[in-house]
């Protein structure tokens, strides 16, 4: 009668998907800042860095990564001490697909997160040259067609 009492426990613990407490994680996690990059060039440590590189070995090295349903493959969330890190792919389709796997998944709390969104960015070679930085206060969509010719600005020195 034991035997059958324990099987009957073990098929239900199966089939009721219960972990063992070794294997229990603490969801959600809670995401104080998400990094946003939109690539890396290879590896996220060790070679010529991307966009990610530099977070990645700064911030999230050595903490946890997670599989993003409804990603593709090889994008994952690295989080270590509630920063994670997560590269979009380049464009906006990518970027709109990609977080909205992340932003909905529900083992993730980003209800406090701040959200910083990185990368670089194509400029004028007139007025600017490599390795410049800039704090952006307007932005065109170039991916609707519109086009900024800087002849065309208002007042070139103010952020219209």
């Amino acid at each position: 009668m034991k035997k059958y009492i324990f099987t009957f426990i073990l098929i239900l613990l199966l089939l009721t998907g219960c972990k063992s407490s070794s294997e229990e994680e603490n969801f959600p996690v809670e995401i104080k800042v998400l990094i946003l990059p939109k690539f890396e060039v290879g590896e996220l440590s060790g070679d010529f860095p991307g966009e990610a590189q530099y977070y990645y070995e700064e911030y999230c090295a050595g903490g946890l990564e997670y599989e993003i349903p409804g990603s593709e493959k090889e994008q994952k969330l690295y989080v270590k001490d509630g920063v994670a890190l997560y590269v979009t792919g380049m464009g906006k389709a990518n970027a709109a697909m990609s977080l909205t796997a992340l932003l909905t998944d529900d083992r993730f709390d980003f209800t406090n997160a701040y959200l910083l969104s990185t990368g670089c960015a194509g400029s004028s070679c007139d007025y600017t040259v490599m390795g410049d930085v800039f704090i952006i206060t307007a932005a065109v969509d170039y991916d609707l067609g519109h086009h900024v010719d800087s002849s065309e600005i208002a007042d070139p020195s103010g952020s219209t």
